[in-house]
């Protein structure tokens, strides 16, 4: 236990010759790179809780993990945040980008495969998003997917072109997966039909793009969201007044069975250690505003925010801190957390007329794994469900929400389409700015 922990001491004491001997030499795994410490932190989540920094650019160039979560749920990206530190920031931000990027290409041909053993089709997503805040959801969008599945290449389109807590943007665009594409860049490219313009949609952000996403996370909440699905239980829909019997309802086309989902909880924590009193005011005023008209200030622009003052330094040694029973609250910037644990009153459908199984649904839906919203729902498709195929379920996408997907239409005769739907036409250029 001693040797996998090195690197953890060395990073706790900011003991930089040692740390970059140990990385140097040929004994570093990536198993031993990312091993967790009894609290589920790793060494680049010590470096960065305590602000060592050359402590963490040394991991960081070794490839160490940026999305390994500790047993609270936050991530490294989550204590650089917490320090507040710009540049510690823009480092594990782009170590970020680098590392979902990578994990994607990994995929690429098993994803390819996958596409090629499934029959084409087109095959239509109904998304409708809610919220747990009264009086919200009547402000928030809705969406239909239209999805077309030719050989080992799947285009997706949609009129939300993005979609984050408190603001959304409409327009027509397409997404299209290439599983025979030659650069992983060309293998999932977002295309604007109204102006003709395309770009990868695993582009790295501009400098102003990271730098204006430094300032956001440091004058918002660190959010880390959850699912606890591991007791989740499904219990048949009722229906009638006196005879009571199974729900059977059409969701689009096809005849299906409902169930409601017991044992669903939503954990989210928040913390604000790094906020002061008066970006906490602005937060809680921008929230009432969007309560009451359901729009943000259009004139709203995140001010920059300048890296914090280091905290106070800590006063364990790194034999004290293994030996707490929990993870110290004041190692680094004390932390001020607040969790919610919400159990989510949802419903699923499930159908023996939909063709697509729910395994099937997952590997056609796998290209789009980098588009958040797609990330969850093949999240959620990968837990056990009842017998049939999902044809409606309800799932968490951010904190405060859900999004309803109904699958309501699918044709397997899709010949007709010609191969240039599912190529980038000759008359787009590629854009000078994120689409997305």
């Amino acid at each position: 236990m001693g040797e996998l922990l090195r690197l953890h001491r060395y990073a706790f004491e900011n003991n930089v010759k040692a740390l970059s001997e140990l990385l140097g030499s040929e004994t570093i795994s990536e198993k031993t790179l990312n091993y967790k410490d009894k609290f589920g932190n790793t060494a680049i989540h010590l470096a960065l809780i305590l602000g060592h920094k050359e402590c963490v650019e040394l991991l960081l160039q070794h490839k160490a993990s940026i999305k390994e979560c500790n047993k609270e749920g936050w991530t490294p990206l989550s204590e650089a945040v917490s320090y507040g530190d710009r540049d510690i920031i823009r480092s594990v931000i782009e170590r970020l980008r680098e590392e979902s990027k990578n994990n994607f290409d990994q995929r690429r041909l098993k994803i390819a495969q996958n596409l090629k053993n499934i029959p084409d089709f087109y095959l239509e997503a109904k998304w409708d998003f809610h919220t747990w805040v009264p009086l919200l959801s009547r402000f928030l969008p809705n969406d239909v997917c239209k999805i077309y599945k030719k050989g080992c290449t799947i285009r997706m389109d949609s009129t939300l072109i993005d979609f984050k807590d408190r603001q959304w943007k409409r327009g027509d665009i397409s997404f299209l997966y290439q599983g025979d594409a030659k650069s992983i860049d060309r293998s999932l490219v977002v295309m604007d039909n109204c102006a003709k313009v395309f770009h990868s949609a695993l582009e790295t952000d501009t400098e102003a793009d990271i730098e204006e996403q430094i300032s956001m996370l440091l004058s918002n909440d660190i959010v880390s969201m959850s699912v606890s699905s591991k007791d989740i239980a499904f219990q048949k829909v009722k229906s009638g007044w006196i005879w009571k019997v199974d729900k059977i309802e059409d969701v689009g086309a096809f005849h299906s069975n409902f169930y409601t989902m017991n044992g669903f909880y939503l954990i989210v924590r928040k913390r604000r250690e790094h906020l002061t009193d008066e970006m906490v005011h602005s937060n809680k005023n921008a929230m009432k505003l969007f309560s009451q008209h359901g729009t943000m200030d259009e004139n709203f622009q995140c001010n920059y925010i300048e890296s914090l003052s280091p905290p106070k330094k800590g006063r364990y040694s790194f034999e004290q801190y293994l030996m707490c029973d929990a993870q110290p609250s004041d190692l680094g910037r004390k932390k001020k957390v607040k969790i919610t644990r919400k159990q989510i009153k949802a419903v699923l459908a499930v159908s023996d007329d939909f063709p697509l199984s729910k395994d099937i649904l997952v590997d056609a839906l796998e290209g789009f794994l980098p588009l958040k919203k797609f990330e969850k729902l093949v999240e959620f498709l990968r837990n056990k469900l009842p017998d049939g195929s999902p044809v409606r379920v309800d799932v968490p996408i951010l904190p405060t929400i859900h999004a309803v997907i109904s699958f309501t239409d699918y044709n397997p005769n899709i010949e007709d389409l010609p191969d240039s739907y599912f190529q980038i036409p000759d008359s787009y250029s590629e854009a000078t700015t994120r689409i997305f």
